[in-house]
């Protein structure tokens, strides 16, 4: 399993909001540590593919704090003001 590459267990790449560019880069450069390996290929690729799924996990869920906004709110006064407060802590987790 060595020879495939980065083997990422658990890594926060955001927190409070800030990218992490400089712990994912020493993760993925890490199997070049190991005798007849090599880090990654193209960091600055991998760095901006990460980049872009995270900005696409923030649009979601902005996207899906919207739809829950607009669909459920008129009906706070019913069983679903229950079911946009739990989707609103899943999404902001």
């Amino acid at each position: 399993m060595v020879e495939e590459g980065a083997a990422i267990v658990a890594f926060k790449l955001v927190e409070n909001k800030v990218f992490n560019e400089e712990g994912i880069s020493e993760i993925l450069r890490a199997p070049g540590k190991l005798s007849g390996n090599s880090g990654t290929r193209n960091l600055s690729d991998n760095i901006s593919d990460l980049r872009a799924q995270v900005a696409a996990n923030k649009s979601g869920v902005q996207l899906m704090q919207n739809l829950v906004s607009s669909v459920f709110m008129p009906l706070s006064s019913t069983p679903y003001a229950t079911l946009l407060i739990i989707i609103t802590i899943l999404i902001s987790v």
